[in-house]
């Protein structure tokens, strides 16, 4: 069945079309009607149809201005513009900004029944071909989880730092909106999950609250992080107390611009040479690669949760210069961080 809500402000012209769609208009299901295009996003959000047939000349919201607000939310609905003979140029300015077909009243069987069948046989069509997609984003999904799942249970850092900035830029590089960004990693995780049981014998060590966050990617890693503390738990593959010593101070001062191995070895009272060597070899990461990736995770958090200025994050993460922020943060995450907290905030 293909939903339809019809926006609509005159009466007798919106009561025709319902009356028509369901009377002879086979495979579709009328689920709202409007008066206006305030009314029509409501139902849109509510709904999300496949199609929905609107007016151009409408009060409150026009039908162009209601097509642009369908575009900044991601409403991925199609969209098919009804207008009066006098009203030509509005249906062209429609149909540039992305309406799938125009009707001139008055609307008839005749006119109506083609058109909706035409575009029925395109979503078809469209639908099969996201499915074939979808198979094979879910297989190439399902070869990262069962290398990440692999990684975690073995406890391989470097790997699983990788697999997560590849995965990162699968997801983001599609332009997804958040909630479908949402779905998308919602479905990796149960994919990690089903990878990790085969591996480990046991169920993966989220935290209970995961599905209660707002699960965009900083929520994912910082589950992965904390669960990659609880396998090493479970495995008996503790840190030396060294190393332990600090990745705790790491967490409380990563912030200091002034910050460097030597420092934090001067505060181990350890000569730097004996404790670079020791952070690495428990770790599996320089100590530099490893403060950079903290802050730029903190710095992913910042920006997705706060309304800080992108250079009060910069300087709150330990870099005097921002421009050599930007371009590590680029380098981790794929985007700069003005791109990446637009991404975040898309509603």
């Amino acid at each position: 069945m293909i939903t339809v809500v019809i926006a609509e402000d005159e009466p007798i012209v919106r009561m025709g079309l319902i009356a028509l769609i369901e009377a002879e208009a086979e495979g579709f299901r009328i689920v709202g009607e409007a008066e206006d295009g305030q009314q029509a996003i409501m139902l849109a959000r509510m709904h999300l149809p496949d199609l929905i047939i609107t007016d151009i000349r409408m009060p409150v919201m026009d039908g162009l201005s209601f097509m642009s607000s369908l575009r900044q939310e991601g409403i991925p609905s199609s969209v098919l513009v009804v207008s009066g003979y006098g009203e030509f140029e509005y249906a062209q300015q429609a149909m540039r900004a992305g309406a799938e077909d125009y009707l001139l009243k008055p609307i008839n069987a005749d006119n109506l029944l083609p058109t909706l069948y035409a575009l029925r046989d395109k979503m078809q069509q469209e639908k099969a071909r996201i499915v074939h997609d979808s198979k094979e984003q879910l297989w190439s999904f399902k070869t990262s989880a069962k290398r990440l799942a692999n990684d975690l249970w073995n406890l391989r850092e470097p790997a699983i730092e990788l697999e997560l900035i590849s995965l990162q830029h699968e997801l983001l590089a599609d332009g997804l909106s958040a909630s479908a960004l949402e779905r998308k990693l919602a479905g990796y995780i149960a994919l990690l999950e089903d990878e990790f049981r085969s591996i480990a014998g046991q169920e993966l060590p989220l935290s209970p609250g995961l599905d209660k966050f707002n699960q965009h990617f900083d929520s994912f890693c910082t589950h992965i992080h904390a669960a990659m503390a609880l396998i090493r738990g479970i495995r008996n593959w503790g840190y030396g107390k060294v190393t332990q010593a600090a990745v705790t101070y790491l967490e409380q001062h990563y912030g200091d611009s002034e910050l460097t191995l030597t420092k934090l070895a001067q505060h181990l009272e350890m000569k730097p040479a004996n404790f670079s060597h020791i952070f690495k070899s428990e770790l599996a990461i320089p100590f530099s690669q490893y403060l950079i990736r903290l802050r730029m995770e903190k710095a992913s958090e910042q920006l997705s949760e706060s309304a800080s200025k992108v250079y009060e994050v910069s300087a709150a993460v330990g870099f005097t210069d921002y421009a050599h922020f930007s371009k590590m943060f680029k380098r981790y995450k794929g985007c700069t961080p003005t791109e990446y907290r637009r991404l975040m905030w898309r509603q």
